[in-house]
């Protein structure tokens, strides 16, 4: 009879801990006042080294249906004639910001993925992120897209990712929006085309996460 009693206790005890976390969690990872940063996504340099910069989308079919909040095209051109386009997203709604993942999109735009794989982006400070980096392609063209979310300073790449950077940040009043970098340039010459994805991506992290843009405190809500 104890140990019927005991059983019914440890179940019940369960269903209730359980019950409280399917309220508690959600509350606790809840987006809080999430707000623009003071800096302008669209000031970002023109020109890095000898890749110069023009604003233009990076595929009107990959991009057309963003809810950011703020964004930039822009595409990079070195004197080879080199190309790499550049989209950068921040997002106040987060769940939307993961809604619009590049794999999705660009699967969704005819696009066929042939290889992906995780690497780590070095730094100019000597550290590195990992990003994804996959090649792709579509009526005889392949590409090379690389892409990746920061939340504060946790990099994911989808929802569970989203929901762990979450927990991380949990405690802070105040939450900084979804950022979503994505590359793209031609893979015909691939071990070269892997260098200057790179090195855009490194300029670009570099530049998003300056220590002015850091300590920066929020733009006031719009």
């Amino acid at each position: 009879m104890r140990n019927t009693t005991t059983r019914v206790f440890v179940v019940a005890t369960i269903v209730v801990l359980v019950s409280a976390s399917t309220y508690v969690m959600p509350q606790w990872l809840k987006a809080k006042n999430v707000q623009l940063p003071a800096w302008d996504v669209r000031d970002m340099p023109r020109q890095f080294d000898q890749w110069q910069g023009v604003d233009g989308e990076l595929d009107p079919e990959i991009t057309r249906r963003l809810d950011a909040d703020a964004w930039l095209d822009r595409v990079y051109r070195n004197d080879e004639n080199r190309i790499v386009s550049l989209h950068v997203a921040l997002f106040r709604d987060l769940d939307s910001g993961v809604r619009h993942s590049p794999i999705n999109c660009y699967r969704g735009n005819g696009w066929r993925e042939v290889g992906r794989e995780s690497v780590e982006l070095a730094l100019p400070d000597g550290s590195s992120i990992p990003v994804s980096l996959g090649t792709w392609e579509r009526e005889g063209e392949r590409i090379l897209v690389m892409y990746w979310y920061q939340l504060d300073r946790q990099i994911l790449f989808d929802r569970v990712g989203l929901g762990l950077a979450r927990w991380e940040i949990r405690s802070q009043q105040d939450w900084p929006p979804l950022i979503k970098v994505l590359l793209q340039t031609s893979a015909a010459d691939t071990d070269v085309a892997r260098k200057r994805i790179q090195f855009i991506a490194a300029k670009a992290y570099e530049w998003i996460n300056q220590p002015s843009h850091r300590a920066s405190s929020a733009a006031p809500g719009d």
